[in-house]
């Protein structure tokens, strides 16, 4: 009981000192780039601008198809049961009288992705957002193993779940209301989609491809040659006499490099040494935060760059900040190199917190900022791509890039531009030409936003303002969502 309350308070502990922590390094213009850097990207932002304003409108976005549904969820042995009873057709009304324990709700908007798995098999995903929060209720269905048909009567979209030893049977479904209906996007929130796909190139990923290079055995000697390097000059830069300063094989700090310019200062030929492996690990699009490190030290930014960018980085738990750390650094090797392709998908990952987790708890949340204050520096017209993030088509570019609603909202609180993202999301919820999903997805946006302000009084004037605008709301989302607001 003692270790395990000693572990509690150490585990607290270190909650509180990230807490209190700055999380990145900021400059003297009180950025995470310096000024040299802001001026290089800020030149090409300039470019970008002036190419959009020459680019000729698109008009042939088009809405996710969607339609009105009803939610239920049924919990414990009646799951079995009601999976069968839908499968042969039962209707809504039906269904509620027999299973009185059943969690509803009603009139919820619902859209619908159609995509390819990694496996190459034509998959859709059905999402409804919940009136309490942006979080959707989804259900995939993969290698068209579908059980909704668009021209059956059968209306029952349903994933069942047996019992396990970690679960409970369960039973999650939409009963579809109306049909699924698409709709052009306006011009207007066209243009901001656009914008997106202006300043973010979709012809470029963050993080480059495995290489096709396929097996061979020169390909496997040479990758055990670079194991081998790397874990000899490991072990050869983590100990020396005196045990209080040994390093660890995986600590990369300046400690580690301090130790490897050494060897290269007294043993003249190990730089060329180095450069090789470096070349072999380009080569082979294998890397390690120790060949990268190597790269930018003995290399070039370039090739540094490209070791990042063949690397992705898992967060272990809530408080590993790994994977933004590595994302920071792919950013300042891209704006070093000029690289604004690759430089504003690793910042606006960073904004959105778009890394893999082992798991990611709450608590951690807070600290990770959204450095929209970087954008705003660099003349990016900020609403124009923050809501050209949020909007969600059937049509997207290849690569098109989509933000994360609760990292965005945070980031408008922290804007200088609060009144007018408030002027055009009060605009958009507003506007029966926009479809009803968006419209709902900038309602959530506005009010995480308004959620994040830190002054109680402006907040209050925030939700109001809100509270007012939702009045454009079709009337059935009005009834899930007024609730919230007493």
């Amino acid at each position: 009981m003692k270790r395990l309350t000693l572990f509690t308070a150490c585990c607290l502990l270190l909650i509180a000192s990230h807490a209190a922590a700055q999380e990145f390094e900021e400059f003297e213009n009180g950025l995470m780039y310096d000024e040299s850097t802001m001026a290089r990207l800020e030149y090409i932002v300039d470019s970008l601008n002036l190419m959009f304003k020459q680019c000729d409108p698109n008009s042939s976005y088009r809405s996710l198809p969607q339609a009105e549904c009803h939610y239920i969820r049924i919990e414990g042995r009646d799951a079995r049961r009601a999976r069968s009873d839908i499968e042969n057709g039962i209707q809504f009304e039906e269904l509620l009288d027999k299973y009185h324990n059943t969690s509803v709700q009603l009139n919820l908007p619902i859209v619908v992705n159609h995509y390819d798995t990694y496996r190459g098999e034509s998959s859709r995903k059905f999402s409804s957002m919940p009136f309490e929060s942006p979080y959707f209720h989804e259900i995939v269905e993969e290698g068209r193993r579908y059980s909704f048909d668009f021209n059956s009567s059968n209306r029952w979209i349903f994933d069942y779940h047996a019992p396990n030893q970690y679960i409970t049977e369960s039973l999650r479904a939409f009963f579809v209301v109306s049909d699924f209906t698409i709709s052009p996007v306006p011009r207007d929130y066209a243009a901001m989609i656009q914008y997106v796909d202006c300043m973010v190139d979709t012809n470029t990923t963050t993080y480059l491809e495995d290489p096709a290079n396929g097996y061979s055995v020169e390909a496997e000697v040479e990758i055990e040659r670079l194991r081998e390097f790397t874990d000899r000059l490991l072990t050869r830069t983590a100990t020396t006499r005196n045990s209080r300063d040994a390093l660890s094989t995986w600590d990369m700090g300046p400690k580690r490099m301090e130790r490897i310019r050494a060897i290269v200062t007294s043993e003249p030929d190990f730089k060329q040494e180095i450069i090789d492996v470096v070349e072999t690990a380009l080569k082979h699009g294998r890397s390690s935060e120790l060949l990268e490190l190597l790269a930018e030290e003995f290399h070039s930014a370039e090739a540094a760059l490209e070791l990042k960018r063949s690397r992705k980085v898992w967060g272990q738990c809530s408080m590993d900040e790994s994977p933004r750390i590595h994302a920071r650094q792919i950013a300042l090797l891209s704006a070093e190199t000029a690289r604004w392709d690759v430089f504003l998908r690793a910042h606006l990952n960073i904004m959105n917190d778009r890394f893999a987790r082992m798991s990611d708890g709450s608590y951690a949340w807070g600290r990770r900022e959204t450095y929209i204050r970087e954008l705003e520096e660099l003349n990016i017209n900020v609403p124009q791509l923050i809501l050209g993030m949020v909007l969600r088509i059937d049509n997207p570019g290849n690569n098109h890039y989509f933000g994360d609603i609760q990292r965005l909202g945070r980031a408008l609180a922290e804007t200088k531009y609060r009144e007018e993202f408030e002027t055009h999301m009060s605009r958009m919820i507003c506007d029966p030409e926009l479809d009803t999903f968006n419209r709902m997805l900038i309602f959530y946006l506005y009010k995480t936003y308004a959620d994040h302000l830190n002054d109680e009084d402006i907040q209050k004037a925030a939700r109001q303002r809100l509270k007012t605008t939702m009045a454009g709301l079709p009337a059935t989302l009005l009834k899930g969502i007024n609730d919230d607001f007493d």
